[in-house]
């Protein structure tokens, strides 16, 4: 058999027992054996067990409020509090001179009216000369398309003038008789011989072509008779051709006007045609130019919203606006000032105030790698510290780390121990633990209270794992070794819980059994109190 021996970090607290360590003395007479070695022996009683990870750690304030300067380059004018002093949420601390600020703001302000008045002004005048516009194209009062619908009509009129004195200088040449010839001008006799003269020229033109394709057809056909007549008919026919024309080309010769008028006729109605074309480009023209006059006057309006809006100096004054009001430095939170930075007159940056909650506490500390599996959050924190004596004061854990503890460059801690971050709470009242004081701090993994405690040496192990304890039974001849049997509970850094139906208060259990086996002589002297 062997004796069990574990080491685990804990805390022991006796309690409701009496625990004697007993020297025991060999009552062996002088002529007897050799004297057995003594033993030791610890009178059983029921104690408290813990097991604990103890750490230290600082206490700090579990609500903090750094309050920082907002504002750059501007002097502090009032610094309303001092270390010691207790805030509220809101309550000022201090106050920027807002002077420039202010002025700043005076002066955005009436440059934005100045620009509001004017843009007002720019759109009230765009939208009148857009409804004055829109009115003259409905009443058709608009000058320049007036005076191009007028143009597109004169044009109009002329060139039915012009068509009108073609048709007739034509007519009159057509509908002419002999009789109307003598009560008539010359000028319309002329017109009559030229226009017969040309028309029998044209005539005997097309007979001679027609008479060339008769010959050509006769000749396909090989008929000399047909051939023969109609190479005769040709040459009448070309002979009366060259009369016509000798004809025509007197009449062209003598009466050269009449070609002239007709032909200046006919270019007045080209010209008229052409003005009246430019007449209707033109109207079209100012009527594009008309909408697009509206269409300027709308857009001339957009703009002249565009510019009243005056976005980007509504966020500068704005931005001015939440100077003023960082201006005015506020407590972010409620607790005490624990730190002062800023100073009148001067013009800070940076940290200016520091409040902490100094009635609610919590401890900052760190739990080892090979710790951490056995803390738990919610687990019970027994807390002490030089500043409160010998007081123990209570909290729980509140947070673990998910990561351990970076190294000053934020990457993994390669070298030394790991350690995670571990925050506790610390239960009310702590009168005397103030923040920056440094903690011992023990976390209660596990408790058995009022339960029979042994150290660990005197527990014994059977080789079918059954444990027992060896006890000092008093008899007739002094005592003698007893075996026990035991479950085994919790263990703390030197005793282990015991328990079984043969254990009692006072029971003397031999501390040191290693070669001692039941019913062996044990010289104990009587321990004190039992």
């Amino acid at each position: 058999m062997s004796a069990r021996k574990k080491r685990k970090t804990g805390l022991i607290i006796a309690a409701a027992a009496v625990v004697a360590v007993v020297a025991v003395v060999a009552l062996i007479p002088k002529d007897t054996a050799p004297a057995m070695a003594s033993v030791s022996t610890e009178a059983l009683g029921r104690m408290d067990l813990k097991s604990t990870v103890s750490v230290t750690g600082a206490v700090v304030s579990d609500s903090e409020g750094d309050v920082y300067a907002k504002l750059a380059g501007i002097p502090m004018e009032t610094v309303n509090v001092e270390v010691g002093d207790t805030v509220k949420a809101g309550d000022v601390l201090a106050l920027f001179d807002t002077e420039s600020i202010e002025d700043q703001i005076a002066t955005q302000k009436a440059t934005m009216s100045q620009t509001s008045a004017i843009n007002q002004q720019q759109i009230k005048l765009a939208e009148k000369q857009r409804k004055q516009q829109i009115a003259d194209f409905q009443e058709n009062q608009d000058a320049d398309l007036l005076s191009a619908k007028l143009n597109v009509n004169n044009a109009l009129n002329a060139l039915t003038q012009a068509k009108n004195n073609l048709e007739d200088f034509g007519s009159d040449v057509t509908t002419m008789d002999e009789d109307v010839f003598d009560q008539q001008p010359t000028i319309t006799k002329d017109k009559f011989n030229y226009t017969i003269a040309l028309q029998s020229y044209r005539a005997s033109q097309e007979q001679v072509e027609e008479a060339k394709k008769e010959l050509a057809a006769a000749q396909s056909g090989g008929n000399a008779q047909e051939i023969a007549d109609a190479k005769d008919r040709l040459e009448v026919l070309e002979k009366e051709m060259e009369r016509c024309k000798n004809v025509f080309e007197v009449e062209q010769i003598s009466h050269p006007t009449i070609q002239h008028q007709y032909e200046q006729a006919e270019l007045a109605v080209k010209q008229a045609q052409d003005a009246y074309d430019l007449a209707l480009q033109q109207y079209d023209v100012t009527w594009n130019k008309t909408l697009q006059g509206i269409d300027t006057a709308q857009d001339n309006i957009d703009t002249s919203v565009i510019s009243s809006n005056q976005t980007v100096s509504r966020l500068s004054l704005e931005q001015l606006e939440k100077k003023l009001d960082d201006a005015i430095v506020t407590a972010p939170i409620s607790g005490t000032v624990t730190a002062v930075y800023a100073e009148e007159g001067a013009t800070p940056s940076g940290l200016l105030f520091m409040i902490e909650d100094t009635d609610k506490l919590k401890i900052e500390t760190t739990v080892k790698e090979y710790d951490l599996p056995s803390v738990k959050i919610g687990q019970k924190v027994e807390i002490k510290s030089d500043g409160i004596g010998d007081r123990v004061i209570t909290g729980k854990v509140e947070k673990i780390a998910p990561t351990a503890v970076k190294a000053a460059a934020g990457s993994a801690n390669s070298s030394g121990s790991v350690e995670f971050a571990v925050e506790i709470s610390v239960d009310e009242p702590h009168e005397g633990l103030l923040i920056g004081m440094k903690a011992r701090v023990s976390i209660v993994l596990q408790e058995a209270l009022g339960v029979y405690g042994i150290p660990y040496d005197a527990v014994l192990t059977d080789p079918d794992g059954s444990t027992y304890v060896l006890a000092a039974e008093a008899g007739e001849k002094g005592y003698t070794a007893k075996r026990i049997p035991v479950q085994v509970g919790m263990e703390s850094d030197f005793y282990v819980e015991i328990s079984g139906d043969g254990l009692t208060d006072g029971l003397l259990v031999i501390t040191n059994p290693a070669g001692i086996t039941e019913g062996m002589p044990v010289p104990v002297s009587q321990p004190e109190g039992v």
